[in-house]
């Protein structure tokens, strides 16, 4: 039988993930409303969004300044 010390870790955890959880689709919902159409912050990252879908790895547009995952 687990301990009552357990219990109420395993409790605050939930509820904690619970939280975690609501706040991110929250936050979606409200990001949702305000901008409702895919949205990318410059012209030429479409291009290498659609060389990515491809599967063209080995292209790159050297105006992007962030590394590939970041």
């Amino acid at each position: 039988m687990a301990s009552p010390t357990n219990r109420v870790k395993f409790l605050r955890s939930s509820i904690n993930g619970s939280l975690i959880v609501l706040t991110i689709g929250l936050w979606f919902m409200q990001v949702t409303k305000l901008v409702p159409d895919p949205y990318l912050d410059e012209v030429f990252h479409i291009r290498q969004a659609q060389a990515y879908c491809a599967g063209k790895w080995h292209v790159w547009d050297p105006k992007i300044t962030t590394p590939p995952g970041l």
